[in-house]
Formats: structure tokens, C-alpha cells, sequence
């Protein structure tokens, strides 16, 4: 056989090996940034009045337990040690996404696991790191936060089109959308928190406006026309380094730039048309401020007010019949000198808002907890409240009726636990 007949006949064998390595390569720069697919079966009891978070242990060992305030019961779903943050349940309360480190790649790093029973499955790869998963609340989508950017996937791992930013037309997951010059200011800054909108309408997020992306000079915000007794607005035009965004997803509809400030907090009411975001500004001012999701023609309605270096409320929660915020009380000495002295409620639809005036009046609030109480969560029915405290080895996690009474400490100073959540009602 000439050689040119056996060049001719090993052409298709040297093509298809080609066209298999490039398969190869594709699968694995997919698998990189889509995940991979698998279905998690669902816990297998009924989760209803549990509570699920982690517990870290002397070693640096991290698990997911889940306890029941009512008789003690307690179960852990996770032995792999391995470090974990970011736990969510799923709508229907038989699935858990949280956050872990994975070693499944050259480069270990935190990526997105989903938990039912069994096995928990890793639904992301890939060498950026993934974190803070939020299910959507339909349970068919999980957003989660990568490089600045809001990303989401099926709870099976397949991978879909980044939800903030939009992708640019003509990208890799871009379709029709298109970003354009007016937009990119404002989406420029990278999201450090978010959180979905009950009624999946809409997300509201935290953005880092600090440095590059300083965005918000001064107080041109709502405050320049405070009511009466929360005195002068702060003139200094000085960067506040967080900023509240509310992103609706409908489309045609562009994010809005709710506040800036130094510290930013927020929490949904239940039926998804309105937000509570809690602030505190460089000048000593601070508040909670009820916005309007679905009109953004209604004014930004103020439900407490406090003076400058009296305290912040942090990290609000709005009861299940939206008439209670509840939020972390933090005594400001000066910018510096901050001591968080309990947990406090206060009126969600009151007509007025509180005022906090002075020092003294920090008692007028009503306290749920006293000390330094932190991430206040309504149980399903808003008949009791669960947070974290400092414990001998870390943090306790404790449950406590509405009143106030009826205290239960579910953990009693075994390991380090946090990121509590309450599993969803029926």
C-alpha cells in the first residue's frame, strides 16, 4: 500500500480523535460553569417546627444538624466536616442548599450542595467560588452569588442565564438581553447579599459602592426631608460604601437604588410587595424604611428613626402577618464604639415612626432579648423568634416565644452553630 493510501486512511481515525479530545475539553469548561446534573431525593420525614444549622466542632469540623424546640429531637444530615455557610431550605421544607468547600477540583473552593436524604449532591464546579444559595420560591431555581454577580441553576446542577447583571447580547448565556450604556453605573457595583422576593417577582440586594464603584456621595436621600424631631439632615459629602437594590424581573423593568448608607440590612414582607431595609450612614443616622416593590411611585415610608450615635437596628425580619419588624439593637457610642444590647420588634404599619432622640430612649423599644443577641428569624407561624448569641465555645442558637418568654437554648454550648433557619410551614 502506497504511503499516500495510508495517510489517506489514517486522516478519519486522527479527525475523530480530534473532534473526541474537543468533546472532552467542552465538557469539562461546561461542567466548570454550569455544574453537573443529579437529583437529590427528598428528607423523608416530615420537617415541619425543626430547625436546621451549623455546627462547627474543636478541629475545625462543620455539620448540618437539625433540632425540634418542641421535644428536643435532633438528627444530623451531614458527616463530612468538611467548612459549610449559607444554608437555605427549600420551599417545601424536604430539601437544604448551603455552601461548602469541595475538593473535587485542583483548586479547592466553596461551591453550591443540595441535601436531601442520602448524599448531599454538588450541583456547581468549577474554580470560581459559589455562595449564598437562595431558592426561588417555586423550588425549580437556585440563585447564588459568584464573582459580584447574581447566577443561578436548577437544584439538579444544570446551569441557566446569570440573573444580575443581565448577560450582554451576543455572550455565552445572553440570548436577547442587552445591557446598556445608562445601566452600567448602577450595575457595576458587585452584590454582596440578596434575597428573593416571596412572590419571585422580584430580588432585593445588597451592592458594595465602596472605592471604584462609589457610586452615592452624601445624603440625597430620603432623610433630607425627615419628619420633625429626627433632626438636620447630614451634609457632608462623604461616600457611603453599601447600597439597597431592588431588581425586578420582569421584563423591560430596570433596578432600582433604593438608599445608601454604611450599613445595609433588609428583609421581605411575606406577599413580596414591599421591603424593609434597615441603615445606618458614616454620620450616625439610622432607621428602618418600609419601600414599595410593586409601585415605584409610592413613597419610601419611615417606621423608625434614630438620631445620630443613639443606635442602629440591624438585620430586620418581618413577622409571617407583616405587622411585627423585628431587628438586632445596636447602641452607638460614636462610629467606632458599637454594642449590640438584644433583640427588639416594633410596629410594621404604624402610621408615625418611632423616633430615637437620645440615648434614653433606647428603652422605649420594645425588647424581645437582651444581650448581644444576633439574626432574629420568625418561626412559620410568627409565634416565636430564633437568633444566635455568644456561647463558651462559639455561638448558642436559642428559640423564644413572641413575648419574649419561654426561652430555649437548642445547641448549650456544643461547638460553634450559626446559620440557623427555621424549616417552612405547611
Amino acid at each position: 500500500m502506497s504511503s499516500a493510501s495510508q495517510r489517506g486512511s489514517a486522516l478519519p481515525k486522527v479527525l475523530a480523535l480530534v473532534v473526541i479530545a474537543g468533546l472532552f475539553v467542552a465538557y469539562f469548561i461546561w461542567r466548570a460553569n454550569h455544574g453537573i446534573t443529579g437529583r437529590v431525593d427528598r428528607l423523608g420525614f416530615d420537617t415541619r417546627g425543626y430547625v436546621a444549622f451549623i455546627q462547627g466542632m474543636p478541629g475545625g469540623k462543620q455539620d448540618i444538624l437539625l433540632v425540634n424546640p418542641a421535644n428536643g429531637d435532633e438528627k444530623r444530615l451531614t458527616n463530612d466536616g468538611a467548612s459549610k455557610r449559607g444554608l437555605q431550605w427549600g420551599p417545601l421544607g424536604n430539601q437544604i442548599a448551603y455552601a461548602a468547600e469541595s475538593r473535587a477540583e485542583a483548586v479547592t473552593t466553596f461551591q453550591i450542595f443540595v441535601l436531601g436524604r442520602g448524599d448531599p449532591l454538588q450541583a456547581s464546579y468549577g474554580s470560581a467560588a459559589k455562595e449564598s444559595p437562595v431558592w426561588r420560591p417555586d423550588g425549580r431555581v437556585i440563585a447564588y452569588l459568584s464573582g459580584g454577580a447574581i447566577k443561578s441553576m436548577t437544584p439538579t446542577g444544570e446551569g441557566l442565564p446569570q440573573i444580575y447583571p443581565p448577560p450582554r447580547r451576543g455572550g455565552a448565556a445572553g440570548g436577547e438581553d442587552s445591557v446598556d450604556e445608562e445601566d452600567l453605573v448602577l450595575r457595576r457595583p458587585p452584590i454582596d447579599a440578596f434575597d428573593w422576593a416571596p412572590d419571585g417577582r422580584s430580588i432585593a440586594a445588597r451592592q458594595v459602592v465602596e472605592g471604584e464603584h462609589a457610586i452615592a456621595l452624601g445624603q440625597a436621600n430620603w432623610w433630607s426631608a425627615a419628619p420633625s424631631g429626627a433632626g438636620e439632615p447630614d451634609r457632608a459629602m462623604v461616600s457611603e460604601p453599601e447600597s439597597a437594590l431592588l431588581i425586578p424581573l420582569q421584563r423591560g423593568m430596570r433596578p432600582r437604588e433604593l438608599l445608601s448608607a454604611n450599613q445595609i440590612g433588609f428583609g421581605w414582607f411575606r406577599d413580596g410587595t414591599a421591603l424593609v431595609v434597615a441603615f445606618s450612614t458614616r454620620g450616625g443616622r439610622s432607621g428602618l424604611i418600609v419601600h414599595r416593590a410593586d409601585d415605584p411611585n409610592l413613597p419610601a415610608r419611615p417606621i423608625l428613626l434614630a438620631d445620630r450615635f443613639t443606635m442602629a437596628p440591624e438585620n430586620p425580619t418581618v413577622s409571617p402577618d407583616g405587622k411585627l419588624v423585628a431587628f438586632e439593637v445596636v447602641r452607638l457610642d460614636s462610629a467606632e464604639n458599637r454594642e449590640r444590647i438584644g433583640i427588639a420588634v416594633t410596629p410594621a404599619d404604624a402610621e408615625r415612626p418611632t423616633i430615637i432622640r437620645t440615648p434614653a430612649d433606647i428603652q422605649n423599644l420594645r425588647f424581645i432579648v437582651r444581650g448581644a443577641a444576633r439574626m432574629p428569624r420568625w418561626s412559620p407561624t410568627g409565634s416565636r423568634l430564633l437568633y444566635q448569641a455568644p456561647s463558651g465555645s462559639g455561638r448558642d442558637v436559642l428559640v423564644v416565644n413572641a413575648d419574649g418568654t419561654g426561652k430555649v437554648n437548642l445547641t448549650n454550648g456544643r461547638g460553634d452553630n450559626f446559620a440557623a433557619a427555621w424549616a417552612p410551614g405547611s
